[in-house]
């Protein structure tokens, strides 16, 4: 059996690293090149729009196949958990100018998919007036986007440590083979909207795992997953973000602290009893090693210093902690988009490499 991965960077090296663990072969496709070949394949995906293409074609093995939300639609999404009864952000399609927009600010204006085709879109922008509404809708006029691709949803004020998830693995057929855990995000490649570069596990502080499962169990969803949650301190609520139906970026976490359960679901190689919820909650941390070098190479110092105190505090509590990728592969990561950006011009004064904050910003972005 083939088992074929549709994908790069941090999430594809991590799946990797699992399947080698179970003595599997590993090959990397395209799947515009491949589609005729994928029959015989377990195909392992890090992004919607591959996922997208094979939810069409069923040209090959993978999870999920179907389940009852679209795949990549973050408005639609929000529409169906509201009627279901579920906390959710309040959500409005993205008006035709801003004398109508019906949500008070802040909110962000969202793209409704993450990819449209084989494009990465905007992760979003943070307006908290209508100037920033007006270089919004500029700036993706600029990028060539269509505003009826956009949405607005309320934005809630706060740390990068609001942000959690539930993540794993669900079978909505037969529940006992739920294999999850609860993560918090500790930084954030950036500021706002951002891509957690170290996250901890933790116990579940509210829930979380009971509302995903029924979540899950509502839509049929049998696969890997990440459910994001955005904790409102003011009101101390949890509202449902979004849903990742593909294998996410921290996975590396079950592959090296939980015995692969995921990978090993995914291919069938799980046995009953293995998974041991109580395990799940004790505390580790992921760091995501081509964060870290960006933000030396940026010389970002408020970032660094947070992340010393973060492996301080770490050390100091006996935490695991598991780095990804490799530094080979993190270097010649960074290495490549370095490449890439070196026709830039050095900013006069600037101690940071040219393009790099563009670069973090779009890394961010793909995850």
């Amino acid at each position: 059996m083939r088992h074929v991965i549709f994908g790069s960077g941090i999430n594809a090296f991590t799946i990797e690293k699992g399947l080698k663990s179970l003595g599997l072969t590993v090959e990397y496709g395209s799947w515009d090149e491949d589609r005729e070949h994928n029959e015989e394949a377990v195909a392992f995906f890090t992004d919607e729009a591959n996922l997208s293409r094979a939810m069409e074609t069923r040209a090959c093995r993978f999870e999920p196949e179907a389940f009852g939300f679209p795949v990549d639609d973050k408005l639609a999404f929000s529409r169906i958990l509201a009627s279901w009864g579920e906390t959710v952000l309040a959500y409005a399609e993205m008006p035709p100018d801003d004398s109508e927009v019906s949500i008070n600010p802040p909110f962000c204006i969202k793209a409704r998919s993450s990819w449209i085709g084989s494009a990465k879109t905007p992760r979003g922008y943070v307006c908290r007036s209508r100037e920033d509404m007006a270089r919004a809708v500029r700036n993706i006029a600029r990028l060539g986007w269509q505003p009826d691709g956009f949405f607005l949803q309320q934005y809630v004020e706060g740390p990068v440590e609001n942000s959690f998830s539930v993540s794993g693995y669900f079978d909505a057929r037969n529940p006992h083979r739920a294999a999850t855990i609860v993560t918090r995000k500790l930084l954030g490649y950036h500021k706002e909207m951002t891509t957690g570069a170290v996250v901890q596990t933790l116990p579940d502080p509210a829930d979380l795992v009971a509302r995903t499962r029924a979540i899950l169990t509502r839509a049929d969803y049998t696969g890997p997953f990440e459910m994001e949650f955005l904790r409102d301190p003011q009101a101390d609520r949890y509202y449902v973000l979004e849903l990742n139906p593909r294998f996410w970026m921290q996975h590396g976490i079950f592959v090296d602290f939980h015995e692969n359960a995921v990978i090993r679901r995914y291919v069938g190689a799980d046995e009953t009893g293995d998974w041991n919820p109580q395990a799940a909650s004790a505390a580790c941390l992921w760091i995501s090693l081509e964060a870290v070098l960006v933000w030396m190479c940026k010389a970002e110092a408020r970032q660094l210093s947070r992340f010393c105190g973060i492996l301080k505090r770490s050390f100091r509590d006996g935490e695991r902690l598991t780095v990804y990728p490799s530094p080979p592969k993190a270097v010649a990561s960074l290495g490549r988009q370095i490449l890439k950006r070196i026709g830039s011009p050095w900013r006069s004064g600037s101690r940071s490499i040219p393009g790099l904050p563009d670069l973090l910003h779009r890394r961010a972005g793909s995850r």
